[in-house]
C-alpha cells in the first residue's frame, strides 16, 4: 500500500521536461522539513490522504488520459520515504510503456531500481531551505536526463550552488537553479521575486546551467491540482 495525497493531470511546470503533459501522483509524507515547502497538505498529520494498492493507483492513472508513451510524475512529500512499495508501481506502469519521472529531495540512497526511471529530479537542498546539507552528492552522477535542481533564494545560495558544482566537476547529470518565487494573494509575484529572477538568470547564464523557472505557479499560481 502507499500513501497518496492526489491523483491529476497536467503538465510539467520545471525542469527539462517543462510544458510536458503528464499526469501527477503525489505521495504523502517526508523526512525533511524545508521552511518554503509549497505542499504542506502532502506531508503533515491530519492531511487527506488515502492508502491505496498498487493496482488501485494504476487503474486510477489510467483512468486520466495517460497512455503507453506518456509520462507520469510522482512527487511528494518524498517519494522514496515509500521505495519498496513505490519500486513496484514503478515496475507496473513502466512494464505497460508508460514514462517515469520522480522528484526527490536527493537525501536518500539512489535505489536499486532507478534505471527504470526515465528521468529523477533530485532538488539538492541550499542553506535557505533549513535543510542544507541533507542531500547526497550521489545524485549528480546519473544520466544527462537525469535532473539535479536547486532552489535558491538569496546570494548564500548561490554560492552554496557553486561550491557544490566545484566539488562535482565530473557530474553527469543535468544541472537546474531555479528561483524561489513569492506570490501576492492575487497571484503576482512579488516586487523583490521579480528582481530576484534576473540575478538567478546571470548566474545561470556565468555556470553555463540552465535556468528553470516554475511555470505552474505563474500561470495557476499556489492552486492544487492542476
Amino acid at each position: 500500500m502507499l500513501r497518496v495525497n492526489e491523483i491529476f493531470r497536467s503538465i510539467q511546470g520545471e525542469g527539462v521536461l517543462t510544458g510536458q503533459p503528464m499526469t501527477f501522483l503525489r505521495l504523502f509524507g517526508c523526512n525533511l522539513d524545508c521552511k518554503y515547502c509549497d505542499t504542506d497538505y502532502s506531508r503533515k498529520t491530519g492531511s487527506n490522504c488515502e492508502e491505496l494498492s498498487v493496482k488501485e493507483i494504476t487503474t486510477r492513472i489510467k483512468g486520466l488520459p495517460t497512455r503507453k508513451g506518456n509520462w507520469v510524475c510522482v512527487t511528494g512529500g518524498e517519494p522514496l520515504v515509500q521505495e519498496e512499495e513505490l519500486g513496484k508501481l514503478v515496475n507496473f506502469l513502466t512494464l505497460d510503456g508508460i514514462r517515469v519521472t520522480i522528484e526527490t529531495n536527493g537525501s536518500f540512497p539512489i535505489p536499486t531500481w532507478s534505471k527504470r526511471i526515465a528521468s529523477w529530479n533530485a532538488d539538492i537542498k541550499c542553506p535557505s531551505s533549513g535543510m542544507g546539507g541533507k542531500s547526497l552528492d550521489d545524485w549528480f552522477y546519473l544520466t544527462p536526463f537525469d535532473q539535479v535542481k536547486f532552489v535558491v533564494s538569496d546570494r548564500t545560495d548561490l554560492i552554496f550552488v557553486g561550491k557544490a558544482l566545484e566539488r562535482n566537476r565530473t557530474r553527469t547529470s543535468t544541472i537546474l537553479v531555479s528561483p524561489c518565487i513569492d506570490l501576492l494573494p492575487n497571484g503576482d509575484m512579488s516586487r523583490k521575486s521579480k528582481e530576484w529572477l534576473p540575478a538567478v538568470a546571470s548566474f545561470c547564464v556565468e555556470m553555463n546551467i540552465i535556468f528553470s523557472l516554475q511555470i505552474h505557479k505563474v500561470i495557476w499560481g499556489g492552486k492544487r491540482g492542476v
